[in-house]
């Protein structure tokens, strides 16, 4: 015979003394949890992944600095692999005009993402940043920027 009286919420079995529980009524609550809990555990629209909860956990954003050495050519080793990046000198213009010759433009900022690209100055692949920095003897109307020498960076990574 089944329990007197059933839980509210999932009608399980809830026996008081005089009832004469059988395996059945047992085998049928189990069943019944096994369906609604294991169904809702290994549903992965209500929770996440084991890759979803690390990159949740770890944060959706990351920084660090580096200062310009002048070289043309630098890589920037990264914690890693970042969705997008943004390079940019700190206390500078993303973009100036040359006090000596105002129709040269040189970019201190630049910004990457390896689906969508990258702006003048920088390239990312997987968690290596590469800046590029053009010699004020360049001839050209814009110069990257990106590693002047003694010229403080910070850099922002999206997970």
């Amino acid at each position: 015979m089944p329990s007197s009286s059933k839980t509210s919420v999932l009608g399980l079995n809830q026996f008081v003394g005089s009832d004469k529980p059988k395996m059945d009524d047992f085998n049928y609550d189990n069943n019944k949890l096994e369906t609604l809990v294991g169904g809702h555990l290994e549903d992965e629209t209500c929770h996440l992944t084991a890759a979803e909860r690390e990159r949740y956990l770890t944060g959706q954003t990351a920084c660090l600095t580096y200062t310009g050495d002048g070289s043309a050519e630098r890589t920037v080793e990264l914690p890693f692999a970042p969705a997008a990046v943004l390079a940019a000198a700190v206390g500078v213009p993303f973009v100036t005009a040359d006090p000596s010759s105002p129709s040269i433009v040189k970019g201190y900022a630049a910004a990457a993402s390896p689906t969508a690209g990258a702006s003048a100055g920088a390239a990312l692949s997987g968690s290596t940043l590469t800046v590029y920095n053009d010699a004020d003897s360049v001839m050209a109307e814009s110069r990257r920027k990106l590693n002047a020498p003694g010229v403080s960076y910070l850099v922002v990574l999206w997970r």
